[in-house]
């Protein structure tokens, strides 16, 4: 914060602090949570908890933080809830006790500069204006009145606002201009105290508070959908059913579009209106967020040509590292298994006959087809397990006369789900601490005293510039006042 270099005005008593001994427990409370050295041990402590959020993976098993740390620290992981940091009972208190020691300090702050700025005295002592480091003395012939009146002058064409008190002979003067900027440093602080209530707000995991339950203001989770299937949002009273993902890329793999088409519902089941969501472009009602996240197989569909040549569906859930199973009716009274081996998202035949996958997105899906044709003998004998071999959209395979088309692949349609009332919070705090930032440093603010005292010949004016931080101009001011005179 700027100081104000000003001395004891003759009216004013020394200011006697009160020992700790004759304040209050109050008193000494508040000394303690609004004092710096609170606030640089919440601070610290506050790193050294983001340092183990950082270090310890958040949302992992028990099972791999027992692996990874061994099971007496990954108790202490579960115990301080170290897992979720950002959302453990310990964190948000110490969100709570930086907020509060903020509150108290910019009040603290405030009632400074309030007394300051706003009473700062303006009779002030012959050796102020004596020892004053930038100053101009103009004596003159005409009377206290008639001086005061030009000095006011050129203070308003100098644009300062002034305030006067008479004392004994002599007319003192209080003027100043760019007053706003003494709160730069408190508007600065508040900013970082919304910041901090923003983090709270964002992470609060809800309670009982007072016998009364407060829900959490904010959550973060995922859900996979297959199209036809719904997901209910409780928080925000609404849900939505998939009706469509689209997924494409460019011939060199890489994506082009993720999109989901999605039908939002009341909490009595009501469609209200159907939206689309993609990748940065998420769909937003009753302050919820739903993102596009991710995508996985979901579905292989495909159909058979019986003996009677009669085509027959198929569907079967993809299960990577599986083998994936559905029943075959081929005819004449016949009942066989098929079962998928392996699935390739974007398969691709060598030279030689190797197979591989171009990429891991499934730009062109194969499957590895074979058939259990005795399924009266379970476990089946090796000799009734049959090659069939590789299905793509444009390959098809064939057995005994049965022929197997591999038709299209239903991809799942993967969400981030949130809600964090403490963004818009985060956003303004900002915004005000940049505020502060300008006010503080480029906004300049400027104090002049001044002195008409009667003399035998007529007045004495003298003028000081009692504001030396920041190498402040006054050659300006000062000119006009010789001018003036």
């Amino acid at each position: 914060m700027i100081q104000d270099t000003a001395q004891s005005p003759i009216s004013q008593k020394p200011e006697v602090k009160r020992s700790l001994v004759e304040k209050n427990f109050l008193d000494r409370l508040w000394d303690f949570l609004s004092s710096g050295q609170m606030a640089i041990w919440l601070l610290s402590l506050s790193a050294l908890a983001v340092l183990m959020g950082t270090i310890v993976e958040q949302d992992k098993s028990p099972e791999k933080y027992v692996r990874t740390y061994g099971p007496l620290i990954a108790h202490l992981i579960q115990l301080l809830h170290i897992y979720d940091l950002y959302h453990s009972w310990w964190f948000e208190i110490l969100m709570a006790f930086i907020c509060l020691n903020l509150f108290l300090s910019n009040f603290n702050r405030g009632e400074k500069v309030i007394k300051k700025y706003y009473h700062a005295p303006i009779v002030m002592e012959p050796s102020y204006f004596k020892d004053a480091p930038s100053k101009i003395v103009k004596s003159v012939k005409t009377g206290v009145h008639e001086a005061c009146l030009k000095l006011e002058n050129a203070f308003q064409k100098t644009k300062y606002a002034f305030r006067k008190e008479q004392s004994g002979d002599s007319i003192y003067y209080y003027a100043e201009k760019g007053k706003i900027t003494v709160w730069g440093s408190l508007i600065a602080h508040i900013g970082l105290l919304l910041l901090f209530v923003g983090i709270i707000v964002g992470h609060f995991t809800g309670g009982y508070f007072f016998g009364r339950y407060i829900p959490p203001q904010g959550f973060d989770r995922t859900t996979m959908l297959l199209p036809g299937q719904s997901y209910y949002i409780p928080e925000g009273n609404f849900g939505f059913t998939l009706k469509k993902f689209v997924a494409r890329w460019n011939k060199e793999r890489l994506p082009i579009l993720y999109r989901s088409t999605v039908a939002v519902f009341n909490k009595m089941g009501k469609d209200l209106f159907t939206s689309s969501i993609e990748v940065n472009h998420p769909l937003v009602y009753h302050n919820v967020k739903i993102y596009q996240a991710t995508y996985a197989p979901g579905y292989i569909v495909g159909h058979y040509t019986d003996l009677n040549g009669k085509n027959h569906t198929f569907k079967v859930m993809v299960q990577q590292g599986s083998s994936m199973f559905f029943p075959v009716h081929p005819g004449k009274g016949k009942e066989w298994i098929g079962m998928i081996r392996n699935f390739i998202p974007d398969i691709v035949f060598g030279p030689d006959g190797q197979v591989g996958s171009f990429s891991k997105e499934p730009y062109n899906p194969g499957i590895y087809l074979m058939l259990v044709t005795n399924i009266k003998k379970m476990p089946p004998d090796p000799k009734s397990i049959k090659k069939v071999g590789w299905l793509t959209k444009s390959l098809t395979a064939s057995y005994d006369g049965i022929k197997f088309h591999f038709d299209k692949l239903i991809l799942i349609s993967g969400f981030e789900i949130k809600r964090d009332l403490g963004v818009p919070i985060v956003f303004a705090s900002f915004i005000v601490i940049v505020l502060g930032v300008i006010l503080t440093f480029y906004t300049p603010h400027k104090v002049i005293r001044a002195q008409v005292a009667a003399t035998p010949e007529g007045s004495q004016i003298t003028v000081a510039a009692s504001r030396k931080d920041r190498e402040q101009n006054y050659e300006k001011e000062f000119d006009l006042v010789q001018k003036v005179f």
